[in-house]
């Protein structure tokens, strides 16, 4: 196994584990689902239809019965995805449903192409033409590439296979026969292959865009827009469920001083580094943010006010404590911090004003400590 394989399927893997990309295929798969459905619905019931009214003859049972008994699988799981659609939209059906979908689809294509085997030489190729189409057609959907299309097409192979067999037409018209079905099978799975592969490649450039909206670019932390959000968020839910969230600004003590004395890519080493030790202070489902310049905004879940202030004073500690490395040699950084709880605020940019006012007493306190308001 190639180097390059082992990396294709390991990209696979964790592209598979992303709860995102699992709800961005959800999506996908809905979609095609439900237009999958409507179009194998009227498609087959047309279909159904028109053979019954050409080939019903008085009392006489004509092959649109047989036809009838092919379909309805086909037919039936159209239903039932719609159903679905309908009563369950977010649930976990739409690829599940999909690959049944298409693997019925493909039964019966390959069991009506069957029933012409031997017959009819324009209808038996009309009947393969057919089953061509359909094989490639099926591609789309197999969400996941190729290996979605292998228990979609290959169960109808195995019944093709059986069904041919057992007309017994020789070597040399069997080998023509097939060849055209199998050839589309792999056409099919190329399609489906590169269909993955580009909704893949379009999912995560897209988040990367959506994570570059929402990321400082110096310090890699959420931007003034992203807190904003998660600000909003944490508001509607303290809203919906009770409880508190607390808001804590963070500002560097004479962080002008740094860059007129040792010049703003300092700076910006000493932001990268301030940055870096709130992310490994926090806890997971708290959030720290670059609100503007050298202010930063920490967002704190599920605290009452005693347990932020503490949480509070743990980050000037740890800010505080330990020389700053930068190119310049080892910096003493402070901060001072601004603390508010949310109880009871209308909005959540009332709790950033009282963080902001905190922040300003602990600045006129001397700095390099904490306030709370």
């Amino acid at each position: 196994m190639t180097r390059g394989s082992d990396t294709g399927r390991l990209a696979r893997r964790e592209l598979l584990a992303m709860p995102d990309y699992l709800a961005h295929e959800r999506s996908q798969a809905r979609r095609l689902a439900i237009g999958a459905a409507w179009l194998v619905l009227l498609a087959l019931s047309l279909l159904q239809l028109l053979e019954y009214l050409l080939g019903h003859d008085g009392d006489r049972v004509g092959p649109w019965l047989l036809h009838a008994v092919w379909r309805l699988p086909a037919l039936l799981t159209a239903v039932w995805v719609l159903v679905l659609a309908a009563k369950r939209p977010e649930g976990d059906w739409p690829r599940p449903l999909s690959l049944l979908l298409g693997f019925w689809v493909m039964i019966a294509a390959w069991g009506l192409t069957a029933l012409h085997l031997g017959g009819h030489e324009v209808q038996m190729h009309e009947a393969l033409q057919r089953l061509v189409i359909t094989t490639v057609a099926v591609s789309v959907l197999a969400v996941r590439g190729a290996r979605d299309l292998l228990p979609i097409c290959l169960p109808g192979i195995v019944l093709g296979g059986v069904l041919l067999w057992s007309l017994d037409p020789g070597p040399a018209r069997a080998l023509a026969w097939a060849t055209h079905p199998l050839l589309a099978t792999v056409v099919a799975a190329v399609i489906a292959e590169l269909l993955f592969r580009g909704n893949a490649q379009a999912f995560l450039a897209n988040r990367q865009i959506r994570e570059s909206a929402l990321t400082d670019s110096l310090t890699g932390l959420p931007n003034r827009r992203a807190v904003d959000d998660a600000l909003r968020a944490a508001h509607a839910r303290v809203d919906r469920h009770g409880g508190h969230y607390a808001v804590v600004m963070a500002d560097l003590d004479h962080f002008k001083r740094v860059n007129d004395t040792w010049g703003h890519a300092v700076g910006d080493e000493v932001l990268c580094e301030l940055g870096r030790r709130l992310r490994a202070e926090l806890r997971a489902n708290d959030l720290a943010g670059r609100w503007g310049g050298e202010e930063f905004l920490i967002l704190l879940q599920d605290v009452d006010a005693d347990a932020a202030w503490r949480a509070a004073e743990k980050l000037r500690v740890r800010i505080g404590g330990e020389l700053f490395v930068t190119s310049a040699g080892e910096l003493p950084v402070t901060v001072s911090l601004g603390v508010a709880l949310s109880r009871g605020a209308p909005r959540p940019e009332d709790v950033v004003n009282r963080a902001d006012e905190a922040l300003y007493e602990a600045k006129r306190g001397g700095r390099n400590r904490t306030a709370v308001r």
